[in-house]
């Protein structure tokens, strides 16, 4: 049973190492024209996380081919916005609701973290001057806490909104890919 355990920890392992050498993003160069969006996917993990990307990468589980994930009220979660396109990457950016507490956030010195309105943008912009192939913002997040029992059943829908461009070329206009998870979770 030990080396069934020892096998699995060893393949974990090397899968984080591989995902980590893919998130970080190679130099590029950016071609004279470029039509083709970017990748962009978002992966939380923690109680009912997972993945979920534009273009999508598989065929969805959910009702109708919809993208969902079960997530929990007061819960934490890593959070990973990947922003990826062979002829560099100017931008990616994550929106949620302001409620949504950041608890921390791996590349803050590279990161904007702005309020607007009931929204907080994580933002983290490229160089046309030193293109990379991939864009991350990555951390930890914890959902607002349900715990008003005088409201008796209460139910939060929220959306969280992850972006990216890319610079379009030597000449040509930026193309834009967005994400949009819709989530809604409750207390009975």
């Amino acid at each position: 049973m030990q080396t069934l355990f020892n096998s699995v920890a060893f393949a974990r392992g090397v899968a984080a190492a591989l995902a980590s050498l893919a998130i970080l993003g190679c130099e590029t160069t950016i071609p004279a024209s470029d039509t083709t969006p970017p990748r962009v996917e978002l992966r939380l993990s923690g109680p009912g996380g997972g993945s979920v990307s534009n273009p999508p990468r598989e065929v969805w589980t959910g009702p109708g081919g919809v993208q969902y994930m079960e997530l929990n009220a007061g819960g934490e979660y890593g959070f990973t916005v990947i922003v990826s396109d062979t002829g560099g990457v100017a931008s990616a950016a994550l929106q949620l609701d302001q409620d949504i507490e950041i608890v921390s956030l791996d590349n803050a010195s590279s990161v904007s973290n702005t309020v607007s309105g009931l929204s907080r943008i994580l933002r983290i912009t490229g160089a046309r001057a030193r293109p990379l192939t991939a864009l991350t913002i990555s951390g930890r997040l914890r959902f607002r806490e349900l715990n008003n029992p005088s409201v008796g059943a209460e139910t939060v829908s929220t959306v969280m909104r992850a972006s990216g461009s890319d610079f379009g070329g030597a000449s040509g206009p930026a193309n834009t890919t967005n994400l949009e998870l819709q989530y809604t979770y409750e207390r009975p």
